[in-house]
């Protein structure tokens, strides 16, 4: 008989077994040890059921006090009252003095004791489970989560009414249970949601949920690119079955015309010469996967979309079973929208690229900034579909043709300084609105049907 020499395994699994016995359960899944690493396929399609997994299993083992599988978590650690912060920096944690309650009656001041404690941010601002990609689901999907910290253990269950929470020490961490502070708020969201605490949910909510959980996910590290869809596969089956809506490569189908106006975040961006020199194409040019950075979106107001915009067709070649987890060989997306070319632009490597029109304002901002396909001397047609209008700004994406009636995304544009301008002076009613665009972009002969790849 053959197995795994427990000494052998990593310290994190160790301590993952010794928490299962010692709470009385004779079964753990690990996902190093139960995904073949070396079988893509095999991979994908576990990779795929990583939601279930996680929903079926009796509690979660959330080890982010180990950086690494070699560190382990069930180590002796600092106490939250050890990592309190005295008030003149002597060794004294609770000292009293006299104030005001706003819990009493009286005026006179009355001594009460304070303690000062460390904010949750410091309490695990090195843990690097809160930064990574692939933690996001295990976040979301586990009905009961047990999460070893730095400093602090906590407990919690989603399979009551309401959610139930627990933990030691000083630190009230009811308020850091989720992963990331500052996404928080969206993550307690999407977590009603996938647990059905929020129905009926309207489409529009489902679909701005979505995207700022992708805006929070795209800021959370990634070692290969290639993961960034699998990685979120299983929040978007289950996203999928909630909305009743079809999933093209991280968009929506009914919600195109806000999907794809996503915006790469101002900062470092990805190199695309060394992209193109890898080889690596993990998403189609209109997705927002196809950037390794940070993203947010154009305009998230679907009252906004453009009223020339219309999707004619959604073409996707599938290598495995048609799904959110699905690898796609041809990526095509037959669009109808009001289309206009623009000049070429002089090399520059500002992150933001303004070129003057006649009636206004627009500025570029490439996908990436060492993209040749933008400059003067490149001998590509710039295109601007118009996605969003309805405001003094119209906003969309900026396209290069790749083949007769074939474009790549190669960025995003804005028109700014309208107020003063005659594209909105003097309209009251929408038709007049829509016919003022049409006429700042050329004119409704500007209304074309092309084909994004």
């Amino acid at each position: 008989m053959s197995g795994i020499s427990i000494p052998q395994l990593d310290p994190t699994i160790r301590d993952a077994m010794i928490t299962t016995y010692e709470l009385g359960h004779k079964l753990l899944w690990i996902d190093a040890l139960c995904i073949l690493q070396d079988d893509e396929d095999f991979k994908a399609r576990e990779l795929s059921r990583m939601g279930d997994i996680y929903r079926c299993a009796s509690f979660t083992i959330v080890a982010s006090a180990a950086k690494e599988v070699s560190e382990g978590f069930l180590a002796k650690r600092a106490s939250t009252m050890e990592k309190t912060i005295p008030a003149d920096k002597k060794s004294q944690l609770v000292f009293k003095m006299e104030a005001n309650s706003h819990y009493s009656s009286s005026a006179d001041p009355a001594p009460f004791p304070v303690i000062f404690r460390p904010g949750p941010k410091e309490m695990d601002r090195q843990e690097p489970w809160y930064r990574r990609a692939w933690t996001l689901q295990e976040a979301l999907f586990s009905r009961r989560q047990l999460q070893y910290r730095n400093s602090q253990t906590t407990w919690i269950c989603y399979c009551t009414e309401q959610k139930a929470q627990q933990y030691d020490g000083w630190v009230d961490a009811r308020w850091h249970c989720d992963p990331g502070y500052s996404d928080a708020d969206i993550l307690e969201e999407v977590t009603e949601l996938l647990w059905n605490r929020l129905k009926p949910a309207h489409i529009s909510t489902i679909h701005d949920c979505w995207y700022r959980l992708i805006t929070a996910y795209c800021d959370r590290e990634m070692t290969h690119q290639t993961d960034r869809l699998p990685a979120i596969s299983a929040i978007a089956r289950k996203f999928a079955f909630i909305s009743g809506d079809e999933y093209h490569y991280g968009l929506w189908k009914s919600d195109l015309a806000t999907g794809l106006g996503w915006k790469v975040k101002n900062g470092p961006r990805p190199s695309r010469a060394g992209r193109v020199a890898a080889g690596s194409r993990p998403a189609p040019s209109w997705s927002w996967a196809s950037v390794s950075c940070g993203i947010t979106w154009l305009s998230l107001d679907p009252r906004k979309k453009s009223k020339d915009f219309d999707v004619l067709g959604c073409y996707i070649n599938l290598s495995l079973p048609r799904g959110p987890s699905s690898k796609v060989q041809a990526t095509d997306i037959h669009i109808r929208g009001l289309i206009v070319s623009i000049s070429p632009i002089p090399k520059l490597y500002a992150e933001s690229q303004g070129v003057m029109s006649e009636d206004g304002l627009i500025y570029i901002h490439p996908d990436y900034t060492d993209d040749d396909r933008l400059w003067t001397d490149s001998g590509s047609k710039a295109e601007l579909l118009v996605l969003s209008t309805k405001t003094e700004l119209v906003n969309g994406i900026v396209l290069v043709e790749k083949g007769t009636g074939r474009y790549v995304r190669v960025g995003t544009f804005e028109t700014v300084q309208y107020a003063e301008r005659r594209v909105v002076v003097g309209w009251s009613t929408e038709k007049e609105y829509l016919a003022q665009v049409r006429r700042f972009f050329g004119g409704k002969e500007n209304i074309r049907e092309i084909v994004l790849v």
